[in-house]
């Protein structure tokens, strides 16, 4: 059990996508009908400080759905990880711990700021790419 997070990429295939929808199906070897493509962007584990920034951004309320991120909350969060690696003064203002049953560490530790590092690394390896171009970008914590 604990904080399990997922930001995904989301393609539904409709009918304009019989092709892709016809590939699919061969590579599997099925008649199944896919209908839609799912990709895990970036996996978090009791990161309970991005999950909070996720809650007050983007959540209507910390409830394990299923929710639409922006490209531009998605910089907002990335702007809001590089101030704070610069200045870690601001740790606790910007990017706080949350605590809660099975979140996590509650303690600015060396596992907060290298996640910190790794997420930054990886909204910027997003923005390099032309996700979302052809997805939408959905984000879900469990615990």
């Amino acid at each position: 059990m604990g904080l399990d997070m997922f930001l995904t990429a989301r393609k539904f295939l409709f009918d304009d996508r019989a092709k892709l929808k016809t590939q699919i199906k061969k590579a599997l070897n099925c008649n199944l009908e896919p209908k839609e493509i799912i990709f895990v962007v970036i996996y978090w584990r009791k990161v309970n400080a991005i999950h909070q920034w996720f809650v007050e951004h983007v959540q209507e309320a910390d409830d394990c759905e299923l929710y639409c991120v922006s490209s531009d909350e998605l910089k907002e969060l990335l702007n809001t990880i590089i101030i704070v690696l610069e200045d870690k003064t601001l740790a606790k203002e910007l990017l706080p711990i949350q605590t809660g049953l099975f979140f996590g560490s509650p303690e600015y530790d060396s596992y907060y700021w290298a996640e910190l590092e790794r997420t930054k690394a990886e909204l910027e390896n997003i923005f390099k790419t032309k996700l979302f171009d052809d997805f939408e970008l959905y984000y879900q914590a469990s615990w």
